[in-house]
């Protein structure tokens, strides 16, 4: 198959002479087009972690096992899968296994039922050995837990659950987590999928569980290379930022989300270059240099790719006449909307809505050149002119990792958005304007 591309596109195409210079650089990580086959993908090695805990009963458990059947219902038969449901005990109703057989997967999701308190470690670590059985195999190995509420079973400290998340990573074991109601721990949720190097969804009712479900599935389908990590080199005095929350792997090195066919992974960078380094007339070679390593998930090998910046410098009257790059200035408010989202919600969990409502308007107004974010703030803001602190707070985390951390359409629009458009394109490239509700088909459009 071809392989990634990285291109870097900077905010202006050259550096203001005789000034310190901040530059903004879109790195953009753009896989291949998806494949007319599948056959060189890899299978999937998938345990499905349910809590069943008694406030899961009625709807939301029976929509969580109508979810699990479905992406059972699309796995092949060279996909692997196991089940385990837990409340205070933790059951493996299904260890891990090829899905040969469908029906035996079906006949144990109907006989859960449920059932008392919520050992969410204690599950999420059955559903980790299950789905390591077969890591050391051509599989794409990871756990899917859902939760209701909040751990009071177990394990529950969110640093060593965020330890044993990022360790099964570590091995091959990914996690994402899927949140559902208002009583679940969302940052427990959002921190394990962050250090399991998985991704973290919720859902406000249990019809709206079908979304993440699908994304998640879609998304594995999609995969075509994991394990990125991007590596920064400047010249001497220049320091580099990236904007987006990605993990560390060292002081010049970042992890980065995995990629699938069709999408770009990408990351803003702030070059700050200074003013002895801009001097009339001089070019900065590799002002900016990104290699980004991954492993093929195609050929299980190993591969890298580069690209560099190179900037000249320009005086005043040319360098405003400089056109700025959109996507760049796109790219750049979403991470502004998300910190601002982040500001707001600490507001919230502390009661002062009169600051919710000053960093919401101050987000809105920045992000009136984005018309995605520009919704998505109207969606988040519905949550507090309702004063509903825990509606509010869910969404708001959600939205800001998302919007540090989405994988992107390579063609989608910075200027216009609409929904029919969005759900054209596979769930997982999607930008939703509420993202713990289920994704419509009326257009909606700026």
């Amino acid at each position: 198959m071809s392989t990634p591309a990285i291109e870097i596109n900077p905010r202006r195409s050259a550096l203001l002479e005789g000034h310190a210079n901040e530059c903004l650089a879109l790195l953009r990580i753009k896989a291949p087009a998806a494949p007319a086959s599948s056959a060189r993908r890899k299978p999937l090695n998938l345990a499905l972690v349910i809590d069943r805990s008694g406030s899961m009963s009625g709807a939301p458990l029976q929509e969580a096992k109508r979810c699990a059947a479905m992406i059972i219902d699309r796995l092949g038969p060279e996909d692997h899968a196991a089940l385990v449901v837990y409340d205070n005990r933790v059951n493996t109703i299904m260890p891990a296994r090829a899905v040969s057989d469908r029906a035996s997967f079906h006949r144990a999701l109907a006989e859960v039922e449920s059932g008392g308190s919520t050992a969410l470690f204690d599950g999420w670590l059955e559903g980790a050995a299950q789905a390591a059985v077969a890591v050391e195999g051509d599989f794409l190995s990871r756990v899917l837990l859902l939760s209701d509420g909040c751990a009071n079973q177990g394990l529950q400290d969110v640093t060593a659950i965020e330890g044993h998340c990022r360790e099964m990573a570590a091995t091959g074991v990914s996690t994402s987590t899927c949140g559902l109601g208002r009583d679940f721990n969302e940052e427990l949720m959002v921190a394990m999928a962050a250090a399991g190097q998985g991704q973290s969804y919720y859902g406000e009712t249990a019809e709206d569980l079908l979304d993440p479900f699908t994304e998640e599935f879609d998304l594995m389908r999609a995969l075509c290379a994991r394990k990125l990590h991007l590596q920064i080199e400047t010249p001497r005095g220049i320091k580099v930022r990236v904007m987006n929350d990605y993990p560390r792997a060292s002081n010049d090195a970042w992890l980065l989300p995995d990629l699938a066919f069709g999408g770009e992974v990408w990351a803003l960078v702030s070059v700050t270059v200074p003013a002895r380094m801009c001097t009339p007339g001089a070019t900065i070679e590799n002002l900016l240099a990104a290699r980004v390593g991954y492993t093929d998930l195609g050929s299980g090998t190993s591969g890298t790719c580069s690209a560099t910046l190179t900037l000249g410098t320009l005086p005043a009257a040319a360098y405003e006449t400089l056109a700025g790059d959109q996507r760049v200035a796109a790219r750049s408010r979403e991470l502004r909307a998300a910190e601002l989202q982040l500001e707001a919600r600490a507001a919230a969990c502390r009661g002062d809505w009169d600051k919710v409502d000053r960093v919401l308007r101050k987000a809105e107004k920045e992000a009136a050149d984005n018309p995605w974010v520009e919704q998505s703030l109207q969606a988040l803001r519905r949550h507090a002119d309702a004063r509903r602190t825990e509606e509010f707070s869910k969404e708001a985390i959600y939205k800001s990792r998302r919007m540090h951390t989405r994988q992107a359409a390579a063609d989608e629009s910075v200027a216009s958005y609409s929904q029919a458009v969005e759900m054209e394109r596979p769930a997982f490239l999607r930008r939703k304007i509420e993202q713990g509700k289920r994704m419509g088909n009326k257009e909606d459009s700026t």
